[in-house]
């Protein structure tokens, strides 16, 4: 299997109502252009191998994944965590080999970390 893939996610703000959505309270979240781009290949291998654009070191993440916040270097803790989930409910990820792209400005409160585990979930 060499399955070449490319998942882009949007971006997204809360236009009102900061955590609120999970507090009872009303939320308008609204998608941004910017997104966060997962490209690579599927492989049969039991591992993850990422670089990041945005990142010196890159993830490697040795599948089925034991303790996802041990992953080094942390920002691969966000790729560990959802493939430890995914797992969990028994869906079989193959091995990737890729590359992550963002125009999101990382921490800048845009869900960056919620757009670049959504690409992963669908790459997996």
């Amino acid at each position: 299997m060499t399955d070449t893939v490319h998942i882009s996610v949007p971006g997204r703000v809360n236009l009102i109502g900061d955590h609120t959505d999970y507090t009872g309270g009303l939320v308008m979240p609204m998608t941004l252009e910017m997104h966060t781009t997962v490209s690579g290949t599927r492989t049969h291998e039991l591992r993850w191998l990422l670089t990041s654009h945005d990142e010196r070191e890159p993830a490697s993440i040795t599948l089925p994944v034991g303790n996802p916040e041990r992953a080094e270097p942390r920002w691969g803790r966000y790729v560990s965590g959802v493939l430890s989930e995914l797992h969990k409910i028994g869906i079989d990820i193959p091995g990737f080999i890729g590359e992550i792209n963002t125009t999101l400005p990382i921490g800048s409160g845009l869900s960056s970390s919620a757009a670049l585990e959504v690409a992963i979930a669908r790459v997996a």
